[in-house]
Formats: C-alpha cells, structure tokens, sequence
C-alpha cells in the first residue's frame, strides 16, 4: 500500500513497493511497506538513479533513533550499509572522503501489537511497526539531493506466552529483518528508476 499525505498522484511506477509486485516472503513474517511523501509530488522517469551523476563516495551516518526502544539505530544503520555493499554506483567511505551522507531519523515505534489468537484467544503473532525518514545531502552544498518522509515498516513475529526470553529473540530478529527488507526495496526499486526527487 501507498499513501501520499497531499493526495498526490503516485504513478503506477512506484508500486514496486507494494505487496503484489515483491518477491515472495517467507512463511514466517509478513512485511508492509508504506511509502507517503512529505509533501512534493512524484514525477515518472525513465531510469533516474538514487545516486545522483557524480555521487560515487557515499558516508552512511548512524540513523538517529527518536524512540525509547534501544539499537533501533543501529540495527537500521547497518542494514543500510549492507544493502549499499551490493550497490555497484557508489562506494561507501568515512565523512572526510564523502561526497554525500546517507542518513535519517527513526521517528516512531510501535510493538506488541496482537494479530493473531489461538482458540483460547492466548496471543499467537504480534506486529510491530517502524516509522523513519531518510535523506542523501550533498557534502560540498549541503543541498538535500533525495529524501523520504514518514516510511512506515510493519513485521510479524510469534509470541510465546511462558517464555518471554523467546519472545523477545523473535522481536529482535523482526526488527532485523524489517530494516534489511525497506533497505534493500528502497535502494534497489529507487536505482531502477520511477521516483525523482522533490526539486
């Protein structure tokens, strides 16, 4: 699902974030990606890469984490940087060397979220949800060359009544596995082509 919080027209284009046009996920987790705009309209494009021409060094600063629920930003950093090592555009390098900065904000945190019940209504599956925005600024102009707000990740995960520790391992590697799976749609389905940025 797509949202535009201005009710812009997003070309059918972009809806290679959506459910129907992913890879096949497995059995054991569920993931939504919700994409809205903060404001600036998408345009088509033929094939408009992320990196924008003479973008090669690219410094991945530590996404900021907002919330109260610890590693957040961690765990979303290093999935992004992950992701970028399969990128053949760019080169990830430290600041002094950089020609622009990957970075964001982990602007909200949702978690023990029921969705499924067994038939004694214990809790089977809980949902939690991530909400972040991220930009690529220019180091030589600070200029803001590509940004998205309010990028929304939702992951399931299975709850273990009688054992907590469990349960929280499962948590723990639904967060994981929400990062690396907006990280890897974000910067493969943007470097295809199909959104430009706000100009």
């Amino acid at each position: 699902m797509i949202t535009n919080k201005m009710d812009c027209k997003i070309p059918s284009v972009v809806r290679i974030f959506t459910p129907l046009r992913l890879p096949l996920l497995s059995l054991a987790a569920a993931v939504t990606i919700t994409l809205s705009s903060s404001g600036c309209g998408y345009r088509i494009m033929g094939q408009y890469p992320l990196w924008p021409e003479g973008i090669r060094k690219v410094y991945v600063e530590t996404i900021r984490n907002q919330t109260a629920e610890p590693e957040l930003d961690k765990i979303m950093t290093e999935a992004l940087i992950q992701e970028m090592w399969h990128q053949d555009a760019v080169q990830i390098v430290n600041r002094p060397q950089a020609q622009a900065i990957l970075g964001g904000v982990i602007t909200g945190y949702q978690a023990d979220q029921p969705i499924s019940f067994d038939r004694d209504r214990n809790i089977r599956q809980m949902r939690l949800t991530i909400h972040l925005d991220l930009q690529l600024e220019e180091v030589s102009t600070k200029k803001i060359l590509w940004q998205e707000k309010g990028l929304t990740i939702q992951e399931e995960y299975q709850f273990f009544k009688d054992d907590l520790a469990t349960t929280r391992s499962r948590k723990r590697q639904a967060q994981q596995k929400a990062a690396q799976d907006l990280a890897r749609r974000l910067l493969d389905g943007l470097s295809m082509g199909g959104i430009r940025p706000c100009s």
